[in-house]
């Protein structure tokens, strides 16, 4: 998962967490160094087809 910046200053590359099975939830961690929004790309493979998903995070102070 990539996290970036609404100004684009700001540039996270997400791993998932660990997890011993394998869906269908997938947790993320991580912090922000300030509020304000940010966009979100997630890929994920599921039964051998490639998917994306986009959304905005509205980072409270």
């Amino acid at each position: 998962m990539v996290v970036i910046s609404e100004d684009t200053q700001n540039y996270l590359h997400v791993h998932p967490n660990d997890q011993a099975d394998k869906g269908p939830n997938i947790g993320f961690n991580t912090n922000f160094e300030k509020p304000g929004l940010y966009r979100v790309f997630l890929q994920f493979n599921h039964a051998g087809k490639i998917h994306t998903g986009d959304f905005t995070i509205n980072v409270k102070a």
